[in-house]
């Protein structure tokens, strides 16, 4: 009886842990205002215009991006389309109220590739446009990849 009571301890305190160390890590960013929350949330199409590197010559591929966000915290899913649909999760939060940072990494069908980076972008005056650079390594290219992200908030969700 006393193991299973040790087991049951031991998952609680697991469990208990996890949740502590996620607060702790999302306490360092900054609060994301609701005005902004309200923003940022919804589905955003756009194009990413990749630049030349030494394994491949500059595109433009179609993106999307579903996002939500939360009081510091912005994750959403992201889809980049070319011959194959490449999905990523994205993460990240807001700097400064209009400038936010977007961390990606492979996922979905795609998730095997090695594919991750960060995207920093500069939400508009008029909260449904932004743009801004990615940076970051893909595995088409099989290398360092960068480029300019131009995006537009769907209008049915203004």
């Amino acid at each position: 009886m006393d193991i299973l009571i040790d087991i049951v301890f031991a998952f609680v305190f697991i469990i208990v842990g996890f949740y502590v160390t996620r607060a702790l890590e999302k306490r360092h960013l900054p609060k994301i205002t609701t005005a902004r929350q309200k923003a940022i949330t919804g589905e955003w199409n756009g194009i990413y215009k990749q630049e030349n590197n030494d394994n491949r010559e500059g595109c433009e591929l179609s993106i999307k991006m579903n996002l939500s966000a939360g009081s510091r915290l912005v994750v959403g899913v992201m889809t980049v389309s070319e011959e194959t649909k490449f999905e990523f999760n994205i993460d990240g939060s807001f700097y400064h109220n209009k400038y936010l940072r977007l961390n990606y990494t492979a996922s979905g069908e795609t998730e095997s590739a090695v594919d991750f980076g960060s995207i920093f972008l500069v939400l508009g005056d008029f909260p449904n446009k932004m743009s801004g650079r990615l940076a970051g390594y893909g595995s088409v290219s099989e290398s360092l990849i960068s480029g300019v992200i131009t995006m537009e908030k769907n209008n049915d969700e203004n």
